[in-house]
């Protein structure tokens, strides 16, 4: 009896305890919402203050704004156009970009470039119009500094090119940008008029153009046809073959060095030495 009576007893407590908790939580979850409530209304009523007291400013203050309502679409003076130094009543710079140019613009330039041009020896046999694109940084002060080849011809024209530029005496005005003055890459072509030049001949010479040479050979003689062999300095023949005067040879797969190149036309045979 005693044991069940403990049991009864413990079981009441514990109901007890859990209706303490429940009260407990109850209490607490009000007071929250009581103080959330107060600050509601603490905020309406000084939004509400804050309303009353501009009411009262704008009886006190009469303001006055000026809106313009004049209808601009039907303008039709033109806008004023100005300089890169000029400026705008209400404040702001238009400024503008300008490319370099030669002093005396580019007629001149090119004038210099034909008085000054020279055909280097090995391209006086070679007709044709070639054209070396030519880059070139022109400083603030107007002069011309790295010149570099864009696309060349061959070694001998892109050499010419290069002398030219690098020697020009021709001053340049500055490129802008924003009213100050910078440096900036141009890029120009270099042209070239060849006209083969007619050499006189006897039966026993033969010209080879150009030379030194890089990709391509030119054999001129008398002869119309002939036989062509190149041949190294040990006496390796290189290549042989019949050809027509002054077509070309390719001899971009030789090595470098030095050639002995052999004509031979019925009984005659003649030799000459070509570099590449």
């Amino acid at each position: 009896m005693e044991f069940l009576f403990q049991k009864h007893l413990i079981k009441k407590i514990k109901m007890l305890m859990k209706k303490f908790f429940l009260l407990l939580s109850f209490v607490c979850f009000s007071q929250l919402v009581f103080s959330q409530e107060e600050k509601v209304k603490v905020d309406t009523s000084k939004h509400s203050t804050d309303t009353k007291l501009l009411e009262e400013y704008s009886q006190e203050e009469d303001i006055e704004v000026d809106i313009d309502t004049t209808d601009h679409s039907t303008d039709t003076k033109p806008a004023k156009a100005y300089s890169q130094e000029e400026e705008i009543e209400e404040g702001c710079y238009c400024w503008s970009a300008t490319s370099p140019e030669p002093v005396g613009g580019y007629s001149a330039l090119y004038d210099y470039i034909t008085r000054n041009m020279q055909i280097p020896p090995s391209q006086r046999f070679i007709s044709g119009d070639f054209r070396v694109y030519v880059s070139m940084v022109i400083k603030k002060d107007g002069k011309v500094d790295n010149v570099q080849i864009i696309k060349g011809v061959n070694t001998a024209l892109d050499e010419e090119a290069l002398r030219l530029m690098k020697n020009s005496p021709i001053v340049w005005k500055g490129a802008t940008l924003r009213g100050r003055l910078i440096e900036q890459r141009v890029a120009l072509p270099i042209r070239f008029s060849l006209e083969a030049e007619t050499p006189m001949l006897s039966e026993s010479e033969i010209l080879l153009y150009p030379n030194p040479c890089q990709d391509f050979l030119f054999v001129k003689t008398v002869y119309p046809n002939y036989k062509v062999q190149i041949l190294d300095i040990f006496g390796k023949k290189m290549l042989s073959r019949e050809q027509k005067n002054e077509e070309s040879i390719d001899i971009r797969e030789f090595p470098k060095g030095l050639y002995i190149c052999r004509v031979s036309f019925e009984n005659k045979t003649i030799e000459k030495t070509f570099l590449k």
